[in-house]
């Protein structure tokens, strides 16, 4: 089981590496604003799918730790918020 393992990951790292070199070679250069906006997308996503993760029902050890989820979340957005408008100012 390990050997076959082993050997999947050998094969994909070998036909993967190339593909995914091409791929990025494939890929028009972006604009700052271009790549600004892909990143606040990103950002967005990322802090709604942990927004999703902590708004899940459960019992009362479950909700304190999705309430705790959703309160770092916030916090979270809050402070890449004003590190972007503090960046915008500088």
């Amino acid at each position: 089981m390990r050997s076959t393992l082993l050997a999947a990951t050998i094969v994909l790292a070998t036909v993967g590496g190339p593909v995914s070199a091409q791929a990025k070679q494939d890929q028009p250069d972006l604009s700052d604003d271009e790549k600004k906006s892909q990143q606040n997308s990103a950002d967005e996503a990322s802090i709604k799918g942990r927004l999703e993760d902590g708004i899940k029902p459960g019992g009362p050890s479950e909700q304190s730790r999705a309430n705790k989820q959703l309160a770092d979340a916030a916090v979270e957005a809050k402070r890449k918020s004003n590190d972007k408008a503090t960046s915008k100012e500088k």
